[in-house]
């Protein structure tokens, strides 16, 4: 069983997926206009231990709550940003950036303010596809069949590459020298053509890291109610510079 990552889009064209058997790439590539999006993604899935989706599993819980009990004349506080980030979002940004030492931490986008709340739509339905046989944001690393929320620029950034700006073939090279990854030339030539293939990889590789518990787990001090209706963004947990297993 192999790890899967997902690049996810609201156009198939612009959705990459790659699948890692062993240390072998067996597949990359996208969607196309005739698929049934995001159906298609499911048998890629099929046979995977962990899967690894860039995009946002849910929307920041003060954001839900206000939206249930709205009706014209009901007003958001002033203050707005509660109802822009999650709390992972905001751990990445503050707690997790404190704790790497590290200036440039990659910021989230809003899920509930930019575009990105589209794609957050379109991955409900693929979550819910998941939801019968995968154990879809679990809170404790090492789960089997598991389904977890990445942000390739973080994962990047926590393994110690640079996440602005990125020479892809650089950071490809990078990453094969420390996973040990096997990477025929077809498949090289489809990550260096396509950020949404390369984003699919980092993805997969970030899967593989929870499997083998090189992930931050949420803080104990999140309550389940927001992690069920937010989810969380899993993130390494070490640097490249040590090999990971």
């Amino acid at each position: 069983m192999g790890f899967v990552g997902i690049d996810l889009s609201t156009d198939p064209c612009k959705c990459g997926v790659c699948v890692i058997e062993g240390r072998a790439i067996s597949h990359v590539g996208h969607g196309n206009t005739a698929s049934s999006h995001p159906d298609w993604l499911l048998r890629h899935c099929s046979g995977a231990s962990t899967i690894g989706i860039d995009a946002p599993f849910g929307w920041p819980k003060p954001f839900i709550d206000t939206l249930r009990g709205y009706e014209i004349g009901v007003a958001f506080d002033h203050d707005r940003r509660r109802y822009r980030l999650r709390t992972t979002d905001l751990w990445i940004n503050n707690t997790l950036r404190r704790h790497l030492q590290r200036d440039t931490a990659p910021n989230p986008f809003s899920v509930s303010t930019d575009k990105l709340g589209a794609t957050t739509m379109m991955g409900t339905i693929l979550l819910h596809g998941l939801f019968e046989n995968f154990e879809v944001s679990p809170r404790h690393s090492g789960y089997d069949r598991a389904v977890l929320e990445v942000y390739p620029s973080a994962s990047l950034w926590a393994w110690g590459l640079p996440h602005r700006g990125v020479d892809v073939g650089a950071t490809l090279e990078a990453l094969e020298d420390a996973f040990d990854l096997d990477v025929r030339e077809d498949k090289r030539r489809q990550l260096l053509g396509s950020r949404h293939c390369f984003d699919a990889l980092v993805a997969a590789l970030t899967a593989r890291e929870y499997a083998n518990y090189n992930t931050y787990d949420p803080p104990e001090d999140v309550p389940e109610e927001v992690l069920r209706v937010e989810g969380w963004i899993r993130v390494p947990s070490r640097s490249i510079a040590t090999k990971p297993g």
